[in-house]
């Protein structure tokens, strides 16, 4: 299963978790909840990959929240993407899609267990 995070430079912003054991992700556009991406903010984003959670429901099952609770117990692995940065247009509530197959899911190097996770720094953002 995929974890697509979505973190704000400011604390004050919405950070987004979206489940899911597809290829992509999207943020969904909550500005109708009052939950859209602010204008303006800066993000950070990142894909982790937890196993062996091989479906939506297991991550709904009681079991899975003690797989993340306990950081010794059993056998399981988490690999973390690259970490990116970017910086939400001047309209709010716009989406962002990111990809959990392909380069950004596949930097990380190889399976590491928990506790062994190695992050990446942040990509520099700027004029392009």
């Amino acid at each position: 299963m995929n974890i697509f995070k979505v973190w704000p430079d400011d604390a004050a912003n919405p950070t987004y978790f979206v489940f899911t054991t597809g290829a992509d992700a999207k943020i969904p556009d909550l500005a109708g909840e009052a939950m859209g991406l602010p204008a303006g903010a800066s993000y950070l984003w990142h894909i982790g990959r937890l196993f062996p959670v091989a479906s939506i429901d297991s991550a709904a099952s009681e079991c899975f929240r003690s797989l993340i609770a306990d950081l010794d117990g059993g056998d399981v692995g988490e690999t973390l993407s690259e970490r990116f940065a970017f910086t939400t247009k001047t309209a709010a509530g716009a989406a962002f899609a990111a990809s959990a197959a392909g380069p950004t899911a596949t930097v990380a190097d190889g399976a590491h267990r928990r506790g062994l996770l190695m992050r990446a720094e942040a990509v520099p953002t700027g004029p392009r």
